[in-house]
């Protein structure tokens, strides 16, 4: 028998469409904006294979995601092919369709990682004299100059991707006696946006050291609002 507080609890009729809307809403947010971007470029590429192929994209069978693979093994790595898997997936989800990507796509996948023999390209670690030499071939005596100096050595020291040091801004800095204290506020890996802190101490050289680096441009640059390696136009930060 109900409790007497919770017979008294009582509903509008609820608005499925607005709230199916926001139902999608919160069930994408676990995709980055990059993830989605990325998905929807492959799935160009799938909806115009299978045009060219005349086969459905959506639903697309398991055979044809099996064919659309070993067609793209010829151009493309095995990694790749398989981040296209994801994005077919996704769509297929998205849309109330069962997924094409199915045990013998992934088996597909997995005899041409063998075969293939695919290993990751990696690139060989930049080393501190090669920092060295870059930085005093830069120099700092110019705007242009001073960023990509900053840019170089705060990116050498902090170890961030790219795409995070895009983000930064003047404000994310804090500098300390130790060295400069930065505020990550996202990141590719940081999929529940907390942020994180990343300390860039004082280097032993001063020709060498990431957080002069970064004074050095932030006195070219000034404190106004944007990105903190903005573009230099002109001579001048934009």
């Amino acid at each position: 028998m109900p409790s007497p507080r919770h017979s008294r609890v009582s509903f509008d009729a609820p608005d499925f469409a607005v709230i199916e809307k926001e139902r999608a809403q919160y069930k994408n947010v676990q995709l980055s904006p990059r993830t989605i971007s990325s998905y929807a470029a492959d799935w160009r590429v799938f909806e115009a294979w299978t045009s060219a192929a005349k086969r459905a994209s959506l639903p697309a069978s398991e055979e044809t995601l099996e064919l659309y693979c070993t067609d793209l093994f010829h151009s493309r790595k095995v990694s790749t092919v398989e981040r296209h898997c994801f994005a077919i997936h996704h769509m297929h989800t998205r849309a109330g369709f069962e997924s094409p990507y199915g045990e013998g796509v992934k088996r597909l996948l997995s005899g041409a990682r063998r075969l293939l023999a695919q290993m990751p390209n990696q690139k060989a670690a930049l080393e501190t004299a090669d920092i060295r030499r870059m930085v005093e071939k830069l120099g700092h005596e110019t705007p242009v100059a001073a960023r990509n100096s900053a840019l170089l050595l705060f990116g050498f020291a902090s170890a961030l991707r790219r795409s995070t040091l895009a983000q930064l801004r003047p404000e994310d800095l804090r500098f300390t006696r130790q060295g400069v204290i930065v505020t990550v506020r996202h990141e590719k890996q940081d999929r529940k946006g907390e942020g994180r802190l990343v300390a860039v101490p004082f280097g032993q050289h001063e020709t060498t050291c990431p957080v002069r680096a970064l004074g050095r441009w932030l006195h070219a640059r000034g404190r106004v609002p944007g990105a903190l390696f903005c573009r230099v136009l002109n001579g001048k930060p934009d």
